[in-house]
């Protein structure tokens, strides 16, 4: 079944200016190799309600500020019981609803910046795999829900870049940035199954939305007197 990168459509001015309540925060860079230890992620889980968590640490959560490497630790399994098992815990995953401002006219969907996908109510009836969630503090004429998707799949073996040798403090192996002509190839064998839904966000590139044919017909069957709000470029498989 071929496979799509969803990006954002261009046939609106609509502008979602908005962010999560709660992020995992990042860690302080290592005084060694001046990198970020536990990497980072774009996982954006809008269902997930960490309000009852300690209010104290709530204030960390909130502010996105530096922490030191076994504080990140200790704030990640506080999430943990609350977050999605297969939730990407790593430094910037985004929790609760959106809080922000937006204008504009909205299609069906839309995708901006590092938010999740948002689409309008109804749209996304009987898609599996898929959770909606309210968007509670943003002030829209249209009413919108977050998607929060299941995480599958990686990257092809032949489109990861090499890393260097692991710093000796922290860990982390340094990545060469991608050469001229580089571009994502999925690995066949991990975004098959009956598992897998329609919509999914990749495993190991949190920040990319990828949808299988199925979806991508669906959406472009839609009848509709709006936008789609989203595009479609197909990927390869190998």
């Amino acid at each position: 079944m071929k496979l799509y990168l969803v990006m954002p459509g261009d046939e609106t001015d609509a502008d979602l200016n908005a962010t999560h309540r709660w992020f995992l925060p990042p860690i302080t860079l290592c005084p060694e190799c001046g990198r970020h230890p536990e990497g980072g992620s774009s996982g954006r889980y809008p269902c997930v309600d960490l309000s009852s968590l300690p209010a104290a640490d709530l204030k960390l959560f909130e502010r996105v500020v530096h922490v030191p490497r076994e504080e990140f630790l200790r704030l990640r399994e506080l999430v943990r019981p609350h977050a999605p098992r297969d939730a990407v815990l790593k430094p910037m995953a985004g929790f609760g609803s959106l809080r922000g401002t937006a204008r504009g006219h909205f299609g069906l969907f839309h995708m901006q910046d590092s938010n999740p996908v948002v689409v309008r109510p109804g749209v996304m009836s009987g898609k599996g795999g898929i959770k909606l969630c309210p968007i509670t503090h943003v002030k829209t004429k249209t009413e919108l829900l977050a998607v929060q998707l299941e995480h599958h799949g990686l990257r092809h073996q032949s489109c990861r870049l090499p890393e260097g040798p692991p710093c000796s403090t922290c860990g982390v192996r340094p990545v060469k940035p991608p050469p001229p002509g580089w571009e994502l190839v999925l690995d066949a064998r991990s975004v098959s199954g009956p598992e897998v839904p329609d919509l999914f966000s990749l495993k190991d590139g949190t920040g990319l939305t990828i949808a299988n044919e199925r979806f991508v017909d669906w959406a472009l069957g839609l009848r509709r007197p709006e936008p789609l709000g989203i595009r479609f470029e197909e990927l390869k498989v190998a």
